[in-house]
């Protein structure tokens, strides 16, 4: 299991306690800012190209590029919704057998 480290007042290192988002647009700031934090396998160095990409009839949340030159396609959801994860699978799903140009939302 992984953890997120800071310091407590006393300068000591500490896990920090698990916390939620608000707002699913703060999460996707988050991983905009940050997609290097992203648990993803091998630890791929990722290079954010747009936002709300239109893919077919819908939009990507985050659309990256490895340094390999692989395309990343990033949903953001909260965990609150019991429905989430099988939605966003079919959602992303739903873009890759679209052989669509990407084009960032103006």
């Amino acid at each position: 299991m992984t953890a997120i480290w800071g310091t407590n007042e006393a300068g000591r290192w500490q896990p920090l306690p698990a916390s939620g988002y608000p707002a699913e647009q703060a999460l996707h700031d988050l991983v905009v800012d940050g997609p290097q934090m992203l648990p993803l396998s091998g630890a791929p160095r990722l290079t954010v190209l747009g936002t709300e990409v239109q893919l077919g009839s819908g939009r990507a949340d985050v659309i990256a590029v490895e340094a390999s030159g692989r395309l990343v396609v990033i949903e953001v959801k909260l965990a609150g919704n019991a429905e989430a994860r099988r939605a966003v699978v079919a959602q992303v799903l739903s873009y890759a057998p679209r052989r669509s140009a990407v084009v960032p939302a103006a």
